[in-house]
């Protein structure tokens, strides 16, 4: 809150989320209420569309979390594409390895924030002349009270007015409209509901990362990975307030979380839930802890193996 008061000057900061999964919709979410709180005039504006604006001589934040680890493209494209040209870009709270080459392109003009130690060592290492700092992931900052106070209507309403509002024209065809993100993800929804409550009296959920970087542990039966069911995307604020209260809305119904997803967890420690957390397939997971969450969330602890 108090590195983001320095751009409450009226000045348009252009925002553009990390895309990703239903996680980066709750950093995404606890970014949108801290630009409020600090009274930032901002402009969201998604990773494909960025090419429509001049840029040259503003200010752009590019959203924190897990992009820039070598999985990913998106934040290393924007980075490149825009770090010369705009008076300020800022790296919100992200976990970095590799990119060696593109750190030590980095000027003056560019903050990278980093969210754990491990970062920010590496970034030290192989920066050129940016200012780095290291602060919590920014999810962690979320007011989980405030995404449930907001009372979205109908699905059918809320995907219909998208529509209207120009977000799913034919013209945008890389951008997938709310419309088709919703019913695709509803078809995901009720086939994790039946499994998730495939045993009566279920009272923890299982919540493990699938997909790209997976890991090698194997996942219980049962396994929900909630960060893809609410993939929702971050294309607009309403998007992102819909994947995120969603998420946390179900997240609510029970009592142990057990995960390896960083933000699941994060999720389950601000609900107040008895949360497992698991290693990914690197550091991410146990440095975020043991920097941000361990001394924090008594709740929460960190484990080895499920199999174990």
């Amino acid at each position: 809150q108090h590195y983001l008061a320095a751009f409450a000057t009226g000045e348009v900061v252009y925002y553009c989320p990390n895309p990703g999964n239903a996680g980066d919709s709750l950093i995404a979410q606890a970014t949108l209420q801290l630009f409020h709180d600090a009274d930032i005039n901002y402009r969201l504006v998604p990773w494909k569309r960025l090419d429509r604006y001049d840029l040259a001589g503003r200010v752009l934040m590019f959203g924190g979390g897990g992009n820039l680890v070598g999985y990913y493209k998106q934040a290393r494209m924007v980075i490149s594409r825009y770090h010369r040209d705009v008076k300020k870009l800022v790296i919100l709270p992200h976990t970095i390895k590799g990119n060696e080459d593109l750190l030590g392109e980095l000027g003056e003009n560019v903050d990278i924030i980093v969210r754990e130690p491990v970062s920010y060592e590496h970034v030290k290492k192989h920066k050129a002349k940016s200012k780095i700092m290291l602060m919590d992931d920014l999810a962690l900052s979320l007011d989980v009270h405030k995404v449930f106070a907001w009372k979205p209507g109908s699905l059918a309403r809320y995907a219909l007015k998208k529509q209207l509002t120009g977000n799913a024209r034919k013209n945008e065809a890389t951008v997938p409209s709310p419309a088709r993100i919703i019913s695709k993800n509803l078809l995901d929804f009720r086939r994790y509901m039946d499994r998730a409550f495939q045993k009566s009296g279920h009272c923890s959920l299982n919540c493990f990362r699938t997909g790209l970087d997976s890991t090698d542990i194997s996942q219980p039966a049962d396994n929900v990975d909630l960060s893809k069911v609410y993939a929702y995307g971050v294309h607009n604020e309403e998007l992102i307030r819909y994947a995120s209260r969603r998420l946390l809305k179900f997240m609510n119904r029970y009592h142990e979380i057990r995960t390896n997803r960083l933000h699941l967890c994060v999720a389950g420690a601000l609900l107040g839930k008895r949360v497992r957390f698991y290693p990914n397939s690197y550091w991410k997971c146990e440095a975020i802890f043991n920097y941000s969450i361990r001394d924090r969330f008594e709740n929460v602890e960190w484990c080895g193996d499920p199999r174990g």
